[in-house]
């Protein structure tokens, strides 16, 4: 629950809908019993996987049961979930937007040097194009291309870079790719996560290693198992070789900031000034 949006999920096996079920007329009770009904309405039902039985569910109300109705996309806190879960949609809202915001700054500004261009591309563009990144990293590589293309076409703004090479106004103005900053993003939520900064058990998305060699830090962990690729690109697995390969003074920062500083010189993170199309 998040204000007034309520979600719910479970396992669905073949045939058998009633856990799902059980849990709707669950939360109808609840609604009743606080006088905070649910606006049917808006309520909606979106299946994922593969071998999904598309069971159909319902939600009681005064009248009697009614369907609820089955979608295939779902906006949630600002982000948009496909069935896929390849977040295609996701990436074309946000580079759309950005590159609204890039026209609107070329429009507004005949001539644009470094000193004002970094303050107004890092707090108005470059936001809605890392916003929740953990759970939207793009899967496909045509998806990956297109953000970095837009903060390729919002770099060329300042006139006195235009002639140089991506890679070389990125390190004109100190602007790591965006590839760089998602892979950053995740590793400092895994050191939230596995700290304890965050409320969530480290054990929902992690395996811990039970290593007695002494190369690398303590806190590595496993990779586990994927047949499907979308699945070795989710969070807990598309972290794994990027967080073991980290220096053990960067693991065991003291705090946030302290880590973020270490994670900004260790070589597991890649050139930040680089990004191959």
């Amino acid at each position: 629950m998040f204000a007034d949006d309520t979600k719910m999920f479970n396992v669905v096996h073949e045939n058998r809908n009633d856990t799902v079920q059980n849990d709707l007329k669950a939360l109808s009770d609840w609604s009743k019993r606080w006088q905070l009904k649910f606006n049917i309405k808006k309520c909606k039902v979106i299946h994922y996987g593969n071998s999904n039985p598309q069971m159909q569910f319902t939600m009681p109300t005064e009248e009697g049961d009614e369907d609820l109705p089955n979608a295939n996309t779902e906006k949630d806190l600002g982000v948009t979930f496909d069935q896929s879960l390849k977040f295609s949609l996701q990436t074309n809202e946000a580079v759309n937007k950005a590159n609204r915001l890039i026209g609107l700054v070329r429009r507004s500004f005949a001539y644009m040097d470094k000193d004002m261009f970094l303050p107004l591309y890092k707090s108005i563009i470059r936001p809605h194009l890392e916003y929740a990144s953990c759970i939207w990293y793009p899967l496909l590589k045509g998806d990956l291309d297109k953000l970095e293309r837009v903060q390729r076409r919002a770099t060329k703004i300042v006139k006195k870079l235009q002639d140089k090479s991506y890679d070389q106004r990125l390190k004109e103005l100190g602007l790591p790719t965006l590839n760089y900053r998602r892979r950053r993003a995740d590793i400092i939520q895994v050191f939230k996560i596995i700290k304890g900064l965050d409320d969530i058990e480290a054990e929902i998305f992690f395996d811990f290693r039970e290593d007695s060699r002494t190369r690398g830090h303590k806190f590595k962990l496993r990779k586990p198992r994927a047949r499907l690729k979308i699945r070795s690109h989710s969070f807990s697995s598309r972290i794994v070789n990027t967080w073991n390969n980290l220096y053990h003074t960067t693991v065991q920062a003291e705090n946030i900031n302290a880590f973020k500083d270490q994670l900004n010189n260790d070589r597991a993170m890649g050139d930040k000034f680089c990004y191959q199309f």
